[in-house]
């Protein structure tokens, strides 16, 4: 599904607001948080990097690799961020507040259930 006004796809949403909530910009550590194994996840940020959005440097150890928002990458993030509210609005006014909180519970569940070791 592709986030139109933002131009970006959600898993790319994701992706964004990973780099920019990480303490660690490392590969590896990003994989980690996310659930991802290191080449899915640098194929991903790949895109990302090809539409400026995000800037990769490397390491002292060239192996290791640093992410980053670049400022068109926050800019984007901002105005997906926005869009990504209006639309949790209009999912509360459709289904009311306590369905919102029952998927969002649910939804930490599941995650816990297959993305903790």
């Amino acid at each position: 599904m592709i986030n139109a006004p933002a131009g970006i796809l959600t898993t790319q949403f994701t992706l964004l607001q990973a780099v920019k909530a990480a303490t660690d910009h490392k590969t590896i550590a990003l994989a980690q948080w996310l659930g991802m194994d290191q080449t899915t996840l640098t194929r991903a940020l790949k895109k990302l990097t090809d539409a400026g959005l995000v800037e990769c440097n490397p390491g002292a150890d060239r192996r290791v690799k640093f992410w980053y928002l670049t400022q068109a990458g926050h800019d984007r993030l901002q105005q997906a961020e926005l869009l990504w509210g209006e639309a949790q609005q209009e999912f509360k006014k459709h289904f009311g507040e306590e369905k919102a909180r029952q998927l969002r519970d649910l939804s930490v569940e599941v995650a816990d259930m297959f993305f903790l070791p």
